[in-house]
C-alpha cells in the first residue's frame, strides 16, 4: 500500500474503540485535493477532514482524518466505521480505471488489516445519493479472486517478494523467488514494481534499481527493510516500464541477483546479471512480466 500521508492538523477528536465497517462516499466535487476536504469540514466546525481516506482520479491515495479516530462522514454510523472518500461527482461522471483498482486495493487492504467484511455505501446508512448513481460499488468492493497472473513455482526459498502494477489491472499479488509477477500474453503494460527484501538474510540486504520508464528515462531507487512499499515506475499515469537493471548494494555477500522480463510479442528475455540492463529505451516497447531471483 502507498497512502500519501497529509500531516493535516486536526481539533479535539474522540479515539473509535471498534472498527466493524467501511463507508464510501463521494467528494460530490469533480476535482478536489486532501487540503480542500479538510477546509470544507473545518468549515462545517468539524475538528478537520471528516473522511479517514481520499481515493484521487489519478490512483492516489491520501490519509486525511487519522485512522484510529471517529470520523464524521455518515451521521450515526461514525462510531464503529472507516470513511473513505472518492474524488469526483458519480451522479454525474463514470469512475476511471486507475481511482477504481486503487479504490479495490484499499478497501481490500483495510479489510485484511481490521479483519472485517461490510462495505457500505454512504446512502445505505443515510438519506442520501452520495456516493452517486455510476459509483462502481460492486467492482470496489469484489472479493473475485481470478487474477490475470500465473505466477508459476518459487525456484529457491530466499523471500525475496515482489509485486507488478499492470495497465487495468492494478496491484497484481506478490509472488517470490523467481515466480512471474505481472501478466504475459494480454498486451498489458507494467507501470509499476515493488520489491521487498525484509526477509531475504538477516534483513540487511540493499538493493539498487533503475528502470527507464515511459517519458521519464532511467530513474534509481534504492531498496532496503524501510523501502519495501517504493513503487519503482508509476501509478496512474499509463507509463510503461521499458527497461530495468537491479544489483546488490549491501547486505547479500557472495550472492548474485538475476532477473528477465516479458515483452510483447517477443516473449521472455535472457537472464541478465547484477546491474545489466534489460529492456530496450526509446523503443516503445514496454515490459509486461518479471521475473527476480536471488542465487
Amino acid at each position: 500500500m502507498n497512502i500519501i500521508e497529509t500531516n493535516l492538523s486536526f481539533g479535539s477528536m474522540t479515539k473509535r474503540t471498534k472498527t466493524n465497517r467501511m463507508i464510501l462516499h463521494h467528494a460530490d466535487a469533480t476535482t478536489c485535493s486532501a487540503e480542500d476536504i479538510h477546509k470544507w469540514h473545518k468549515n462545517n466546525g468539524w475538528a478537520g477532514a471528516g473522511y479517514h481516506f481520499l481515493v484521487r482520479k489519478d490512483g492516489k491515495m491520501y490519509r486525511l482524518r487519522p485512522e484510529q479516530y471517529v470520523g464524521a462522514h455518515a451521521s450515526g454510523s461514525n462510531s464503529d466505521s472507516i470513511g473513505i472518500c472518492f474524488e469526483g461527482n458519480f451522479d454525474k461522471e463514470q469512475m476511471c480505471t486507475a481511482q477504481i483498482n486503487a479504490g479495490k486495493e484499499l478497501v481490500a487492504y483495510l479489510k485484511e488489516k481490521y479483519k472485517i467484511s461490510k462495505v457500505q455505501r454512504h446512502k445505505d446508512v443515510c438519506s442520501t445519493s452520495c456516493p452517486g448513481a455510476s459509483f462502481p460499488f460492486s467492482q470496489i468492493t469484489s472479493t473475485a479472486t481470478t487474477s490475470p497472473q500465473v505466477p508459476g513455482t518459487a525456484v529457491n526459498n530466499n523471500q525475496l517478494g515482489y509485486r507488478a502494477h499492470c495497465q487495468s489491472y492494478g496491484w497484481l499479488g506478490p509472488v517470490r523467488d523467481g515466480q512471474a509477477a505481472g501478466t504475459t500474453g494480454k498486451s498489458k503494460r507494467m507501470e509499476g514494481l515493488k520489491i521487498d527484501v525484509r526477509n531475504v538474510g538477516d534483513g540487511s540486504a540493499k538493493l539498487e534499481v533503475t528502470a527507464h520508464i515511459q517519458g521519464i528515462g532511467d530513474k534509481t531507487y534504492v531498496i532496503d527493510k524501510y523501502t519495501h512499499d517504493m513503487v519503482i515506475g508509476t501509478v496512474g499515469q499509463s507509463k510503461r516500464i521499458e527497461a530495468i537493471a537491479i544489483k546488490i548494494l549491501e547486505g547479500l555477500t557472495g550472492k548474485h541477483i538475476k532477473y528477465r522480463i516479458h515483452v510483447d510479442k517477443l516473449g521472455w528475455s535472457e537472464w541478465k546479471y547484477d546491474g545489466e540492463m534489460v529492456g530496450s529505451k526509446g523503443l516503445s516497447i514496454g515490459i509486461q512480466a518479471i521475473q527476480i531471483v536471488i542465487e
